[in-house]
């Protein structure tokens, strides 16, 4: 970034492309969210989670990677054994309800207990 004079860095976990001139140019890197342009500091998605670069203000612009599901705000957990989810899903609004058997297998791993086993 360039004030007329000198270069600036982009806050923290945020880029900017080649000869941007602005802090509004900023956007925060892949799996982090915030919007560094209005000082609100990128932040990490959480374990098991990614989000594409890019203008993701708000954590529900990060989602689970394929094979695992909401446990919080801030992370997704693996399913169970041998079972999985169809695509990436967001990391506010899944749950274990998501995950099912993978093919050669039957069960229900969204009513996994964690002693039984799930498929």
């Amino acid at each position: 970034l360039s004030n007329g004079l000198t270069c600036a860095s982009c806050p923290d976990w945020s880029s900017a492309a080649p000869n941007s001139t602005d802090l509004s140019n900023c956007s925060c890197l892949s799996g982090f969210y915030g919007l560094p342009s209005l000082q609100l500091e990128c932040k990490h998605c959480g374990d098991n989670t990614k989000s594409s670069e890019g203008m993701n203000s708000q954590n529900t612009s990060c989602s689970c990677a394929v094979g695992y599901y909401a446990s919080s705000f801030r992370g997704c957990k693996k399913c169970p054994t041998n079972s999985s989810t169809a695509a990436d899903l967001n990391s506010v609004n899944s749950s274990l309800a998501d995950c099912r058997c993978n093919r050669g297998f039957f069960g229900n791993p969204g009513a996994y207990d964690g002693h039984t086993k799930a498929c």
